[in-house]
């Protein structure tokens, strides 16, 4: 799948765009998307809901999966570490991979603000289709 590709088949979806997500770059050696701050994202205590912190990097590792060769991939395990909260900044999603094998793949990630603070780490399984 050509970087094109990828980037019409995320940037044109509906939940691409009801996040507000955007597209920054996807190489086959790392994703990454920024999600700008909204207050529709906090959560009660005022702070970027960890939930969005998960989707924009499972969106991001999705997107660098496919970059590598996968025609489709489907999340089937994902843990994050929380470090620090979001207050009203924009995050910045950067997803690598750690490993590949016939038909998983195994992807690290880190969000971070735009000071260049890590706020979470991630890991995460890919089932992948080539």
């Amino acid at each position: 799948m050509t970087e094109q590709d990828i980037i019409e088949r995320f940037t044109t979806s509906e939940y691409w765009n009801f996040f507000g997500f955007e597209y920054v770059s996807c190489t086959p050696e790392e994703a990454v998307i920024r999600l700008p701050y909204r207050q529709q994202l906090n959560n009660t205590q005022q702070t970027v809901h960890g939930g969005v912190y998960m989707s924009i990097m499972d969106t991001a590792m999705g997107m660098l999966v496919l970059a590598r060769g996968a025609n489709d991939a489907t999340t089937i395990q994902m843990t994050t570490n929380f470090l620090k909260p979001a207050i009203e900044e924009t995050v910045i999603a950067k997803a690598s991979i750690l490993e590949e094998m016939r038909s998983t793949s195994l992807v690290q990630g880190r969000l971070y603000n735009e000071a260049g603070d890590v706020l979470a780490y991630y890991t995460a399984t890919f089932r992948t289709k080539k």
